[in-house]
């Protein structure tokens, strides 16, 4: 290996620049290879997760210079693994980790600064079936959930308006934060929403009609805003350019309201819930599998099916839901 793959690990997985999006405006050739890795990501919350994931088994074995990652082999990687099982995480938690370190581990090979990959012939935890953790929720349960903010106040119509969007156009919580202004379009007589999903994969989803109204409403209700401003903005301590958060979006609108609704006792409730309710009603209007797989926006049919909760809902959703 040359000298220089022994100097000490570069700033972004380490700290939080890169998983910014910082590096991105940067050429891959001024990259470091573990920068260029991260950068490699379009989506700013993969490259934290993907950061995070990788930080781990950094820690574990106090690897602080490419020297260090160089000498790791699958032994340290199985002692990684019996450490997540030990500490509880799931094996799909488990999954994703070792994921992310093989893609590390896969880029520095072939970018020459490591000789192999020691995650590639460790076994990966099982899933034995597409049954996921996360449940749907019943009709009334749902409706109640809508109908919780109040329509009197600009927070309420923005609130009413956010778990419209998370439920009747099924947007995950990224997705539903990064929508501005201009992504609502007229096309060919019918209104659609322009959404940015995970991979820089592009989707354009038919509105429904109710979440359609209480956009509007939210709309009426607010300072005019341009094309390229948020449509959801932060209506306490914003930032920026005052596009609400994701975490803004969990915990002061979807946990908040369904604290007060005795939800919050279901596991593991939050915008993801949401989500697996649209796909769950989708399906049981007799969606073929792959429409619901565009409309949700995943790479992979089996993502889809682990959405499917048709055996486990309490009843069976009315709220009309329309996949596009």
């Amino acid at each position: 290996m040359p000298p220089a793959t022994a100097s000490a690990l570069s700033a972004p997985i380490l700290s939080s620049a890169i998983e910014a999006g910082q590096g991105r405006a940067q050429s891959l050739a001024q990259l470091s290879p573990e920068r260029e890795w991260l950068a490699l990501f379009q989506s700013p919350h993969s490259r934290r997760a993907y950061a995070t994931d990788v930080r781990d088994f950094f820690a574990l074995y106090g690897i602080e210079s490419m020297q260090q990652l160089q000498s790791m082999g699958r032994t340290h990687v199985l002692g990684w693994r019996a450490q997540l099982q030990q500490g509880g995480a799931s094996p799909a938690t488990q999954r994703r980790k070792l994921a992310a370190l093989a893609s590390l581990f896969r880029h520095l090979g072939e970018r020459g600064v490591v000789s192999h990959n020691p995650v590639q012939d460790v076994r990966r935890p099982p899933v034995t079936s597409y049954e996921g953790q996360t449940p749907a929720l019943s009709d009334q349960q749902a409706r109640e959930l809508l109908d919780a903010p109040a329509a009197s106040s600009s927070k309420g119509l923005r609130d009413r308006a956010i778990l419209a969007m998370l439920l009747y156009q099924a947007l995950r919580r990224s997705e539903l934060c990064a929508l501005n202004m201009g992504d609502l379009q007229m096309h060919r007589g019918q209104w659609r929403l322009r959404v940015q999903g995970k991979g820089g994969r592009l989707r354009m989803l038919p509105m429904h009609p109710l979440a359609l109204e209480r956009l509007r409403c939210y709309f009426d209700a607010s300072a005019p805003r341009g094309a390229a401003s948020p449509m959801f903005v932060a209506l306490s301590n914003p930032r920026g350019d005052g596009r609400i958060s994701a975490q803004g979006v969990y915990t002061n609108v979807v946990r908040k309201y369904g604290e007060a609704l005795g939800l919050a006792t279901m596991p593991w409730f939050g915008p993801h819930v949401m989500r697996t309710t649209a796909a769950t009603q989708a399906l049981e209007q007799g969606a073929d599998l792959a429409a619901v797989q565009h409309w949700l926006g995943h790479a992979s049919i089996q993502t889809t099916r682990g959405y499917d909760r048709r055996e486990h809902a309490l009843m069976a959703p009315t709220l009309g839901l329309r996949y596009g």
